[in-house]
């Protein structure tokens, strides 16, 4: 996640409640980010349109995958989809390439420093221009899903075909 603010100019994260309690970047997050309750949907959506309206030129960054799995690329959530559609903008997917193999799932900074480096891609912004937010919300969801996903395969195949070469 810190990678991402770091990278996008503007960017405002929209974390989970329990990120508060994380060493160190507790503290961050409780003073510059806007904090959603997964438990709670009306506090998400109030939390999400408050910082819509108070911050106008950001970049709000979400997580939809959630807490990502153990394996493969976990189901997203349809709140950035949501919120792309309602503020009309356009929703950008961002792929990072190596973020487990670097750091696993319930690590929290225990680095794992022999593997292939972090990699983030920015994809072409997906436009909700027109898009309704009752009816289009899943396609849009799973248009992004599926645009992270083919990212993935992509660089896994790259990389493979690397390793072949120096073989």
């Amino acid at each position: 996640a810190l990678i991402i603010v770091i990278l996008i100019k503007n960017g405002y994260l929209t974390p989970k409640e329990g990120a508060l309690w994380w060493p160190y970047l507790g503290n961050i997050l409780k003073h510059s980010q806007i904090i959603v309750d997964r438990k709670n949907k009306n506090q998400r959506v109030r939390a999400v349109k408050w910082g819509m309206r108070q911050y106008p030129n950001q970049n709000l960054l979400f997580f939809p995958e959630g807490t990502r799995p153990k394996t493969g690329l976990g189901e997203f959530k349809k709140g950035a989809a949501r919120c792309a559609i309602i503020s009309q903008c356009p929703i950008i997917p961002v792929t990072i390439v190596n973020a487990r193999e670097v750091l696993p799932t319930g690590s929290l900074l225990q680095l794992q420093l022999k593997s292939d480096p972090v990699k983030v891609i920015f994809g072409k912004p997906i436009s909700t221009t027109g898009l309704d937010e009752k009816e289009d919300c899943s396609m849009l969801n799973y248009k992004l899903r599926e645009t992270i996903k083919k990212t993935l395969d992509d660089e896994k195949e790259k990389a493979r075909k690397a390793k072949e070469k120096t073989k």
